[in-house]
């Protein structure tokens, strides 16, 4: 598990509302709010609750502004509308939509070792993008970035050196095809095919069932012969 790496919502450490709502959080009476009062500390999942108050406020004080809140029924296309375009430093980062209505969010990313556990390394958004905050722990324990293009190993005939060869990486060796003017490395499959795919026949003649060098020299003997008998 040493290395993995995760995605959470990022929280900022201070906003411009912290002290005010963390003071208020340990004022209240436990008993009439559970898990409040002296010492504790709210979850992270209070102050989205605590930014939606916020913006719904800031929302009803801009269409108040409009004439349009009291004695009327306000649409939900204009309370949609003006939701989106208010954008105000919260305690769950900056308060900001889209044209759609998502909102932009901002995230940490975590890296886990056994010894410290979940660590944030870095901080991405879709406006600023990805932010390193700290270096990863891979795997091997070190921030070596790994190899991460895995590729599956394969047999391969070289044609130069005569023999089978094996590429555990499955990249070290590149394969010609054997159309090309002087290949080299060619796919198991074409050794022993019956067919050259090798200028000098070492994929026809080598740890073959027929070798087909033995095979040319006996055709060419015949051929002599029966060239020296016609004449």
């Amino acid at each position: 598990s040493r290395g993995i790496l995760g995605v959470v919502d990022h929280f900022p450490s201070s906003s411009f509302y912290s002290d005010c709502f963390l003071n208020a959080w340990r004022s209240a009476d436990p008993l009439k709010y559970a898990f409040t009062g002296p010492g504790t500390t709210p979850i992270t999942l209070t102050y989205r609750a605590f930014d939606t108050v916020v913006i719904s406020a800031m929302a009803a004080d801009i269409i108040d502004k409009m004439g349009l809140l009291e004695d009327n029924i306000v649409p939900a296309q204009l309370w949609a509308d003006t939701i989106r375009n208010i954008t105000f430093d919260g305690l769950s980062g900056i308060v900001k939509f889209r044209e759609n209505g998502d909102r932009i969010g901002t995230h940490d990313i975590i890296n886990y070792t056994p010894e410290a556990g979940w660590n944030p390394v870095g901080i991405w958004s879709a406006e600023t993008g990805y932010e390193v905050t700290e270096d990863v722990i891979w795997h091997d324990n070190t921030t070596n970035i790994p190899d991460l293009d895995i590729r599956d190993p394969f047999k391969y005939w070289s044609c130069h050196n005569k023999k089978e060869g094996y590429d555990p990486t499955g990249k070290r060796v590149t394969l010609d095809t054997p159309d090309g003017s002087d290949i080299d490395d060619i796919d198991i499959d074409y050794h022993c095919d019956h067919f050259i795919d090798c200028k000098n026949l070492s994929d026809e003649s080598y740890d073959c069932a027929e070798n087909f060098t033995v095979l040319f020299i006996v055709f060419g003997v015949i051929i002599g012969i029966l060239v020296f008998v016609a004449i």
